[in-house]
């Protein structure tokens, strides 16, 4: 009877996954890559999480979480070019990323890095 109780209580649901578990305000849906996990949304970095990011904004009816604090900087002065998902696409970020892809520290092309301080 023990062992049918933990196996039932083993069958539980799975833990989700960060995307998932991100509650959001009443119509706002978050921004996720092509596998449907939280991305940055200017140089396609996996967010594990909001309490992760390096912060958001919302836009359009659409929550973006950032890996950096120079994405939410670059997101701001130019959201219509992050936005939609088209720049990542670009760039081969929509899954994950290549490894020929800009970092944090190599702002895309066309942009000004973010100072420090």
């Amino acid at each position: 009877m023990i062992a049918l109780v933990l196996l039932l209580a083993a069958c539980g649901p799975t833990p989700a996954s960060p995307s998932a578990a991100t509650a959001l305000p009443e119509g706002l849906t978050a921004f996720v890559n092509d596998d449907g996990r939280l991305a940055c949304p200017v140089m396609g970095d996996v967010v594990d999480g909001p309490d992760k990011a390096a912060g958001h904004v919302d836009h359009k009816g659409t929550r973006y979480y950032f890996c950096c604090d120079s994405c939410a900087q670059l997101f701001d002065e130019q959201p219509e070019r992050y936005a939609d998902g088209r720049y990542l696409q670009s760039i081969g970020k929509m899954r994950g990323g290549t490894s020929d892809a800009p970092s944090c520290e190599d702002p895309p092309a066309g942009t000004q890095a973010a100072s420090a301080g």
